[in-house]
């Protein structure tokens, strides 16, 4: 709100400002009108008397002038000021009181957002886990006006920002859901409140694919689905590390160094290798840029042929064993589908190079387990590098975890901070789009949700 009582009202910052003012402030609220309005401050710690974009209150109550309550401000409640005359004043942005799941602003904050019949927006609550709130929490006191964080932590108990215990069930219209959640010890929580949720207006995957059962389910639920490829870049160096590895016999020399062998072993050069990288995506596309980049060749493999920047050559799908002879390695990124289930078979396995690697940081169930023991025995392939596999975690008795032929690592070929920050960053950027009615970037269409 823009007016005289604004300009002129006094204000007080923090608990710890409140000090003697609590009994005054009182005093005027039990005897006086109390109604909700804008809050304009400045931070006069900036040059130009800049917008503070990350002021923000849990409760505000508007006291007729010359009263006015913030209670608790953010974390740089030391450096905000009432503004100083009306220039500095229209230069700041509204915030607004937040009570009950609505909020109201002064006009335009918002633009477009829907809101009640009286013209104010709706308060919409974000779930999120924990460790995914710790590295947003500062972006989303920006958004505070629209979007209220509720925080499920490892100890089961849904909590709000500051710390109040969320009753159950839990209503959200957003939900982010990262690998925090994904593989959290509440996960089953997590998405049991999503699956619960009575009014689902939108749900932001971590990651690209939807073949699970809960996130089918949610899809078909949520108003909007979608997905990120952040991970791509992340998963594709993980993949050059499996390939360096391989050709350059790391597994020789990490046992002559633990035998104190000194001895001279001879490697090969990743530019003499070709690869044929089955599902030509985005991970497809980052691992063949990469591996482009260091001499060696790729043939791509996806579902419509036709020529690619990223590829040396492109085959369809159907073509595949006309190809995997030529490879010295074979990676497998492609969506789990009805089609794709168990491609790599026995069939699949014997028309493989001997000695050639294989790589699978696709889905689990992309590979038919016993085929590729059985391959590997065989020598096609010589050796088997997963980041999935079908079962997960993998189970203690698997002849996977100690076979010589096969580097394991446990799905956490994306888990990287680069990794993490730019999906964030993805989320915030739809979140910005949501909340102002513009088109979301990655929905997956509800086809996808069968």
């Amino acid at each position: 709100m823009r007016g005289k009582c604004v300009r002129k009202a006094c204000a007080f910052f923090g608990v710890k400002r409140f000090g003697i003012c609590c009994a005054r402030i009182a005093a005027v609220a039990a005897g006086g009108f109390l109604r909700i309005a804008g809050i304009e401050a400045v931070d006069h710690a900036r040059p130009k008397s800049a917008p503070d974009r990350g002021f923000q209150s849990e409760q505000l109550l508007h006291i007729e002038a010359p009263v006015l309550v913030v209670r608790p401000v953010a974390d740089n409640a030391d450096r905000m000021r009432p503004a100083n005359g009306c220039r500095e004043v229209d230069q700041v942005g509204d915030i607004g009181l937040v009570t009950r799941r609505k909020v109201f602003l002064g006009a335009g904050t918002f633009g477009n957002r829907q809101g009640d019949k009286d013209g104010t927006p709706e308060m919409l609550d974000l779930l999120v886990h924990e460790a995914t709130f710790a590295r947003l929490e500062t972006e989303l006191k920006t958004r505070s006006a629209a979007v209220r964080p509720v925080v499920l932590h490892d100890d089961g108990v849904f909590r709000t920002a500051s710390g109040d215990v969320v009753p159950e069930p839990v209503a959200a219209d957003l939900v982010y859901a990262t690998p925090d959640a994904f593989f959290g010890p509440q996960v089953a929580k997590f998405m049991g409140a999503v699956l619960n949720a009575p009014d689902l207006k939108w749900f932001q995957a971590s990651a690209a694919g939807t073949e699970h059962p809960v996130l089918q389910a949610i899809g078909a639920k949520a108003g909007v689905y979608t997905s990120s490829h952040e991970q791509s870049e992340a998963i594709a160096e993980w993949v050059l590390w499996a390939g360096l590895d391989w050709f350059q016999n790391g597994s020789e020399r990490r046992a002559a160094q633990a035998e104190a062998r000194w001895q001279r072993l001879p490697f090969r050069e990743i530019s003499d290798t070709h690869w044929l990288v089955v599902g030509f995506g985005h991970i497809g596309r980052e691992t063949a840029r990469r591996l482009r980049a260091l001499g060696a060749s790729v043939t791509g493999v996806r579902r419509t042929p036709g020529a690619d920047p990223d590829a040396d050559r492109m085959v369809a799908a159907g073509e595949i064993h006309k190809v995997i002879g030529e490879a010295d390695a074979v990676l497998l990124c492609c969506p789990l589908t009805p089609e794709t289930g168990n491609m790599a078979d026995a069939a699949f396995f014997k028309a493989m190079k001997p000695g050639a690697l294989f790589v699978n940081v696709g889905r689990g169930a992309l590979v038919d387990e016993e085929a590729l023991l059985a391959g590997l025995k065989a020598g096609t392939p010589g050796h088997a590098s997963l980041d999935v596999v079908r079962t997960e975690p993998l189970p203690g008795n698997s002849p996977i975890w100690s076979h010589p032929g096969v580097t394991l690592t446990a799905h956490t070929s994306a888990e990287t901070l680069s990794a993490a920050r730019r999906t964030d960053a993805r989320f915030l950027a739809n979140l910005d789009r949501f909340l102002a009615g513009e088109p979301l970037n990655n929905v997956v269409p509800k086809a996808a949700f069968g």
